[in-house]
């Protein structure tokens, strides 16, 4: 019986946060504000060659903060007490958060280059687990189409457990939110502001 939370935080980070293949990639423990709740993205880590990595800044080049919601925190707490628990030790805020078991056992880096085969290898699993189950399969989307899911979650807003409605939010907060920006007719203080 494997347990690996490594679907969940993926599958977390794009669709209810947004965050770029990179940025989960390149998102560091010490980039966490567990007293305030919220995110600093100020990291993108990118494949250069086929085993090496390079960290940069996020695509835009701007750093946002993103305000933690309980989804994330959960599964960011989950996965930070998993990986102690293979450490054996407390993680470090110069570590990145996206690890595969053998990479904290072995002691380096995942491959930026594997995430997305990752996503796969688990969607793939999770659906011969439902066929076993004798329940239908779960289309694939790709680990990219998380972000077009909260962008569309954001300007239409969310029906929650209880049966209420997020409110939308407006194109401006959506934009700056994904980290995408503003096309150049948009572009003026009050838009900035």
């Amino acid at each position: 019986d494997y347990y690996d939370p490594t679907f969940l935080y993926l599958a977390v980070m794009s669709r209810t946060a947004g965050f770029r293949r990179g940025e989960m990639a390149g998102l560091m423990w010490g980039d966490i504000d567990w007293v305030n709740n919220k995110i600093t993205i100020q990291h993108n880590r990118i494949q250069v060659i086929e085993k090496r990595s390079k960290v940069k800044l996020p695509k835009t080049e701007k750093i946002r903060i993103f305000e933690m919601h309980k989804h994330v925190i959960d599964v960011l707490k989950l996965y930070k007490e998993w990986q102690e628990e293979i450490l054996g030790r407390p993680v470090k805020d110069n570590e990145f958060v996206l690890q595969w078991e053998i990479n904290l056992k072995k002691k380096y880096t995942c491959s930026v280059g594997k995430i997305s085969r990752r996503w796969m290898e688990i969607c793939n699993q999770i659906n011969k687990n439902r066929i076993k189950l004798g329940k239908e399969e779960l289309k694939y989307t790709g680990l990219h189409d998380g972000r077009h899911i909260y962008s569309t979650w954001c300007l239409v807003g969310v029906v929650r457990e209880d049966g209420t409605k997020t409110p939308s939010a407006n194109v401006f907060q959506t934009y700056f939110s994904m980290g995408h920006s503003l096309p150049r007719g948009l572009q003026n203080t009050t838009t900035e502001v």
